[in-house]
């Protein structure tokens, strides 16, 4: 039982006795006296606030947005548990308090499974009680032309914007260019955008610094006659398009990004290497991180893009054919190919790792990672994944051997593995 709940039971008594010295001893004054005296003390300890509400607005709020930062997990939470509508709930004045603190609705993850309009009322008095404060918004399941409508009203103060489903049929994110203050944008499902739409967000969105696009769209469209986007800002991109018309080739081809650290690719097309030497050229990012998945994706690495990009410290690749990419990734590994390369990732989702390690009786992947490191003196990680593996004894110890008093660390594991998971075979680590 609460000490509230307890106070009100002790209130409930002592009226229950008073009632009962009325009838029984009208005459004892000085007990009638006591039982009205300890009924006003218990009324004043049950209307004493509690020492959070003695607080300053001021530092309440902060609190209360503290509590608030559980809205991160978005796509696995209810709304009715995100922290301001939880805290309307309490009492009338967190619920006053609530209300009339701006920075409490600048955040909003919303999953919705309806076409109606109820949700986008819902989320358009969200939106206006944030008044003109930054907006980081996530939302996932059906969008309604509602909710866009909704969007597009607070378009200008928008900061980070993710939206992951399915687009009602009459939606179309035609007014993406009144989002002018977007910083991160994460378009994915299956919404038919064209490589026009790309490009016409990226022109108008001059302040963006990360664009995700995961669209499954099935309209042909590559982009010809289109002109071409010079981006400033923009310093993370990540194109996951599985679709043969729509692909990263004919958005890059389109496009010149100076500022580039980050590029993930999911090619659908096969050959990258072509459009990715004409993009880096145009470019000359100072690329740090690049990660490719594709039919020939580390086939592709033997020739010259990867020059273009002399500040690459991350490559990862993942390889989707039926050949063993590590054995032509570390035979092509060269220093003025890679020359600050420190972390080397190659998946084979369809390869397994056995006929990688041997040639013959010579076992061959220690030779492979010995010219590997030798070529790129800067190399600390590499890692390989496959469908399956086994590495036996005799490659294991090599590999230790091999890793003996230097600082490479190898990992080999299933390609589908967290990638930190996977054990590390080398001298220090073992098989930690």
């Amino acid at each position: 039982m609460s000490s509230r709940d307890a106070l009100l039971k002790r209130i409930d008594d002592i009226h229950s006795a008073i009632e009962r010295h009325k009838t029984v001893s009208e005459h004892d004054t000085k007990a009638f006296n006591d039982l009205i005296t300890s009924l006003n003390d218990a009324r004043a300890k049950l209307n004493t606030p509690a020492p959070v509400a003695q607080l300053p607005v001021e530092i309440l709020s902060y609190i209360f947005k503290m509590c608030d930062e559980s809205w991160r997990d978005h796509y696995s939470r209810a709304m009715a548990s995100c922290a301001p509508l939880l805290l309307l709930r309490v009492c009338r004045s967190w619920r006053d308090i609530v209300v009339s603190c701006p920075l409490l609705w600048t955040s909003v993850c919303f999953n919705t499974h309806s076409s109606g309009d109820s949700y986008a009322k819902f989320i358009s008095a969200w939106l206006g009680r944030s008044r003109a404060l930054p907006l980081d918004i996530w939302l996932s399941g059906l969008i309604s032309v509602g909710t866009e409508i909704a969007l597009e009203q607070h378009a200008s103060r928008v900061r980070t914007l993710e939206i992951t489903g399915f687009f009602h049929e009459g939606t179309s994110l035609e007014h993406m260019t009144l989002f002018l203050s977007l910083r991160i944008l994460k378009l994915s499902g299956p919404k038919k955008l064209t490589i026009s739409d790309y490009l016409r967000i990226l022109h108008s969105t001059p302040l963006l610094t990360e664009l995700g696009l995961g669209s499954y769209s099935s309209s042909i469209d590559t982009g010809e006659g289109l002109a071409a986007v010079v981006h400033t800002s923009l310093r993370t991109l990540k194109l996951i398009l599985k679709d043969k018309f729509v692909c990263p080739s004919s958005i890059l081809s389109h496009l010149t990004l100076p500022a580039l650290e980050s590029l993930t690719l999911r090619c659908a097309d096969s050959a990258t290497s072509g459009y990715l030497s004409k993009f880096f050229a145009r470019s000359s990012p100072p690329l740090k991180h690049l990660n490719i998945t594709g039919v020939d994706a580390a086939m592709d690495i033997e020739l010259g893009y990867l020059r273009l990009v002399p500040t690459l410290a991350d490559l990862v690749m993942t390889c989707e054919g039926w050949f063993d990419p590590a054995a032509t990734v570390c035979a092509t590994m060269t220093s003025d190919l890679v020359p600050g390369l420190r972390r080397l990732r190659v998946a084979s989702p369809s390869f397994s790792v056995s006929p990688s390690f041997s040639l013959g009786e010579s076992p061959r992947l220690p030779v492979l990672l010995w010219n590997c490191s030798r070529r790129c003196p800067l190399l600390e990680v590499v890692r390989f994944g496959y469908h399956s593996y086994d590495v036996p004894q005799d490659i294991h110890d090599q590999l230790q051997s091999f890793t003996r008093g230097g600082t490479l660390h190898v990992h080999i594991g299933a390609w589908f593995e967290e990638v930190n998971r996977v054990p590390c075979m080398c001298s220090r680590c073992g098989l930690q």
